[in-house]
């Protein structure tokens, strides 16, 4: 059985009142009892049918697949950032991270970065949390400490 309709099985079993409501829909346009009409805010004529009560099968409002989706949308309980913007969020500071140490340093900010780095390491701090402190990956920062060329 393909992918889609083992999906669409466990909905419809999962979901019986909206699946029959559906069903009920698209028998009803094929056979004209229904006509589809345009999109009830747009205009469109591509359609779908939105059901505000899934008990009332063939009580429906006719949507273009981007207002439908909005519907559904408006329907979700609010929530914080999407995860997608969360994502972007995490990228965009990672790149800033890439580009601050791609950058060249001048010699006298790389010795004070190099003396600093292993006075913080001196102290018990880990690499991790001296790349934290100095705008580096902690990978640079062990290799600061550890192969200390910039004096």
């Amino acid at each position: 059985m393909k992918k889609s309709s083992e999906h669409n099985k466990r909905y419809r079993h999962a979901h019986k009142e909206r699946a029959a409501a559906h069903a009920i829909v698209n028998r009803a346009v094929r056979s004209g009892y229904l006509v589809r009409q345009s999109c009830e805010k747009c205009g469109a004529e591509k359609t779908e049918a939105h059901h505000d009560d899934y008990s009332k099968p063939l009580a429906v409002r006719w949507l273009c697949i981007p207002h439908h989706k909005d519907e559904h949308r408006s329907l979700l309980p609010p929530v914080g950032p999407k995860l997608w913007q969360l994502r972007q969020n995490e990228k965009r500071k990672a790149q800033r991270r890439i580009a601050a140490m791609s950058r060249p340093i001048k010699e006298t900010k790389k010795a004070s970065l190099a003396e600093r780095a292993v006075e913080l390491r001196n102290s018990g701090m880990k690499y991790r949390d001296i790349g934290l402190t100095l705008g580096m990956s902690s990978a640079h920062a062990y290799k600061i400490v550890m192969q200390p060329v910039y004096k």
